[in-house]
Formats: C-alpha cells, sequence, structure tokens
C-alpha cells in the first residue's frame, strides 16, 4: 500500500507536469498569434520589385531595388553632397517600401552582405522592415549570382539634384502592366506637393492623368479607388500611408489621392 507521501509526491509531479503543459500552450499561441501578425505587417511580397533605402548618421548611403522576378538588383550608391533622410523623397523623386536607419556604416560590397549586416543585427537597427521582411530579403540576395546585380554611382552635387536620371530606375513593372488611372489633389496649402507626389508615382510606373489644386484645403490626406483593390492601389496604400475609402460612383480615373494638411511638407516625396 502505497504511503501518504508517495501519493503527494505523484500528485505534485502530476500537477507540475499540468502546469509546465498549460504555460507551454499559452506560449506557443502567444507566439503564434506574434508570428501572424509579423507576416501581415510585412513589405516584401517575394514577388515583386521591393526598394529599400540604407541610411547612416541620417545621409542616405545606398538605395537597393529587389527584383525577385526577375531575380536582378540594383545597387545605387550616392557620393558627393550628404542627402539627408528627410529630403530624398523630394530630392531623388522616389518613394521607398522600406528603410535602415544604423549610426554606423554597413558593409556594402553587394547587397548580400548588406542585408546580412541588417539581419543579423536587425534589433539595434532602425527601420521599418519586419524581421520576416530581413530574413526573406536575406535569402533572396544569397541566391543572387554577380551578373545579376548591377551598381549605378550618383554622384549629388551643391545644386539640387535633378530626378531625371534617375527616371526609368525604379519603374515597378506590375504597376505599369495595370495602367490603372490615378488623379492627384493638392490640398494641403503647399505649392509643388502635387507635382512632387506626380514625379515619385510616375518614376514608379503609376498612370498618373490629372494633378490638380483643391479650392479648399482639407486637413487630413486620403486615398479613394473605384472597383476592386488592385496591386497598385495595395503598394500606395502601404508606402504612402494614407486612409483609404472605396468611391461608389467612379471619377476620372480609379484611384484619387488627395494630400492634405498633414502633408504640407512631406519627408517621402
Amino acid at each position: 500500500m502505497k504511503s501518504s507521501s508517495a501519493r503527494n509526491d505523484n500528485n505534485s509531479i502530476k500537477t507540475f507536469f499540468i502546469y509546465a503543459a498549460v504555460v507551454f500552450f499559452f506560449i506557443l499561441i502567444s507566439l503564434t498569434l506574434k508570428a501572424i501578425l509579423i507576416m501581415q505587417d510585412s513589405r516584401f511580397d517575394g514577388k515583386n520589385q521591393f526598394i529599400l533605402g540604407v541610411v547612416s548618421n541620417q545621409t542616405v548611403k545606398e538605395i537597393l531595388v529587389f527584383h525577385p522576378s526577375e531575380k536582378t538588383a540594383l545597387i545605387i550608391r550616392l557620393q558627393g553632397k550628404d542627402l539627408r533622410l528627410s529630403s530624398a523623397g523630394k530630392t531623388l523623386g522616389i518613394i521607398t517600401d522600406a528603410k535602415v536607419e544604423t549610426v554606423s556604416d554597413l558593409p556594402m560590397v553587394d547587397p548580400a552582405a548588406t542585408m546580412r549586416a541588417i539581419a543579423f543585427h536587425y534589433y539595434s537597427l532602425k527601420t521599418n522592415l519586419t524581421i520576416f521582411d530581413a530574413v526573406r530579403l536575406l535569402i533572396f540576395s544569397q541566391k543572387l549570382s554577380p551578373n545579376n546585380q548591377t551598381t549605378k554611382e550618383i554622384v549629388l552635387s551643391k545644386d539640387m539634384f535633378s530626378a531625371d536620371s534617375l527616371a526609368n530606375l525604379f519603374t515597378d513593372q506590375k504597376i505599369f502592366s495595370e495602367n490603372v488611372s490615378i488623379q492627384i489633389i493638392n490640398a494641403s496649402g503647399t505649392p509643388g506637393i502635387g507635382k512632387r507626389l506626380e514625379i515619385a508615382l510616375t518614376d514608379l510606373g503609376c498612370n498618373v492623368i490629372s494633378v490638380t489644386t483643391a479650392r479648399d484645403n482639407q486637413k487630413s490626406s486620403k486615398m479613394q479607388f473605384f472597383g476592386k483593390e488592385t496591386y497598385t492601389m495595395t503598394k500606395l496604400k502601404r508606402t504612402l500611408d494614407f486612409p483609404t475609402e472605396e468611391m461608389k460612383n467612379q471619377p476620372i480615373a480609379d484611384i484619387v489621392i488627395i494630400v492634405g494638411e498633414d502633408n504640407k511638407s512631406p519627408e517621402i516625396f
């Protein structure tokens, strides 16, 4: 006959394993939910063009353009006059999908070296890439052959840099092929904001058919779309980060972008 002490020991062991199983279950659920949220916030879909800006000490050093469908990458290195992060969109006329900021220089031998440094030091960097994005871009860059990597050096002069020399370097072929019409309305109160956005979107491959100035300013920017949500719309929604709403009646364009007073001095374009 088992002693009372032995029965208590067995009960304690059972209680411990039940408790451990419950804790493990909730940890597993928590990690799963976190992984799902990270994947939902992912910016790189592994199929379409992805533009990454690398910034060191608030100065843009390199722009990486990944083309997964073509298995190629374009490396743009900036030299000469320092280009501040806050002026990159206006000066270069491009909108990056993500950026990485660091206080020290990253290795820029090739995309693989840069992405290794970003992935391995992810939590010490300031970036809007998810860790999932960083790993996927690392895997993609590791598979690139030297023949599929093109490097272009841009020297920034003391004068305002002309974005014309960067034309066609950032065209997203999926956006270009969709040919979704876009109307831009400048309701920010700042002259030229609509034109700046037009240049950035055109360089991306967008079909901008109209740029106008609103009679009255609007406090908040927004994007409106008619019909199904296209890849173009999804891309612009993530890069511009404007609230979106569906239109019941189609105006002159499939997508209407209204730039409000909250973007009268935007850094992204």
